[in-house]
């Protein structure tokens, strides 16, 4: 087991997380809420903090793209995956 844990900025993944709810036909379940509290500046951006896991961790950051790349994400996935017997 890995644990690759995709980070952004808040404000980019705030972007994102409005503009997604603007282009949905039905607002996702407590949206408003969420939505209201990040114009405020009161959401708690901590709830998306990596997992407490007992397993290797790979910080991805996906403002643009992947960085590192995909490729290195394979990589670290299989370098920290036991071999198949």
């Amino acid at each position: 087991m890995v644990n690759v844990h995709g980070v952004l900025d808040p404000m980019e993944a705030q972007r994102r997380f409005l503009a997604r709810e603007r282009a949905r036909h039905a607002p996702m379940a407590g949206a408003e809420r969420v939505i209201d509290q990040m114009v405020r500046g009161t959401f708690d951006w901590t709830v998306f903090g990596p997992l407490a896991l007992d397993a290797p961790q790979l910080h991805v950051d996906t403002t643009r793209g992947y960085a590192p790349s995909l490729e290195a994400i394979v990589a670290f996935c299989h370098a920290n995956t036991p071999a198949r017997v």
